[in-house]
């Protein structure tokens, strides 16, 4: 939907943060690199997406791999200042400081290099946690939900004023943040590609769940959705959507050729 915007022809080094398994990385951003690319840099702050997106980018030359947390200092100097583009996919909003992750991504760059960086700020389908999270029922249950969804831009009334002002102070210029809210539909609540399936593949949070909490909580998240009008199988055509599927913020800047002083 947006990575053809850019120019990619004259791109040698890049780097994915937040690759996970690698399917993003395999099925769009290759596909955009030229030819003769010289590396792409895959990292993630798990071991265990890098070992998936390792096994699932093995054939692919010039891929390397790198644990990295985006939201922390940067431990390897070699990888400062080399990317001519820096791409990211529903990653950063996990990280609570936001000025730290653009710091980072003014770091990687060359000079010259630009980012690519796409967000959720929220979405129906966060909605049912977020909703959930106030009820008497799941305050409890859910109360470190946000320890792992941070999604710093969810209560932001200006969002992309937020993230504009935070790239310009970084040193970016050639700045553009626009909305993106994408609809879409779940065709079941149960079966495969079914709401149930999507909802269990989220990062797991610090809970003291059982199994039997675990059932109630997607079942009450697939009546939430139910009532956001967004699963076909239940769908009322009378009536509106009422909660967007994703809402998306869509980054892009670069670092200028010839450094100011600060």
């Amino acid at each position: 939907r947006h990575g053809s915007e850019l120019q990619w022809e004259n791109i040698k080094h890049c780097i994915d943060v937040g690759c996970g398994i690698g399917d993003v990385t395999k099925q769009c951003f290759l596909p955009l690199l030229p030819r003769n690319f010289k590396q792409l840099l895959c990292t993630d702050a798990s071991p265990k997406m890098l070992e998936a997106a390792r096994s699932r980018l093995h054939d692919v030359e010039n891929v390397d791999f790198l644990e990295m947390d985006i939201g922390a200092s940067l431990k390897d100097d070699h990888v400062k200042g080399v990317f001519d583009r820096f791409v990211s996919s529903f990653c950063i909003m996990y990280v609570r400081d936001q000025r730290k992750v653009f710091e980072n991504v003014f770091e990687l760059l060359a000079p010259g290099g630009d980012c690519f960086i796409i967000l959720f700020s929220t979405g129906a389908i966060f909605e049912a946690f977020f909703q959930l999270m106030d009820t008497p029922k799941w305050k409890d249950k859910l109360k470190r939900f946000r320890e792992v969804f941070v999604f710093p831009y969810r209560e932001d009334p200006d969002p992309k004023g937020t993230i504009e002002g935070l790239l310009k102070s970084t040193g970016f210029t050639d700045i553009l943040v626009k909305t993106d809210d994408f609809e879409f539909t779940f065709p079941t609540a149960d079966k495969y590609k079914g709401l149930k399936n999507s909802q269990q593949s989220f990062p797991e949070f610090p809970n003291n769940m059982t199994e039997k909490d675990k059932y109630e909580l997607l079942q009450d998240q697939v009546e939430l959705m139910k009532s956001f009008n967004l699963i076909d199988e239940f769908r009322d055509e009378t009536k509106p959507i009422s909660e967007s599927f994703f809402k998306i913020l869509i980054v892009s800047a670069k670092k200028p050729l010839i450094q100011k002083n600060k």
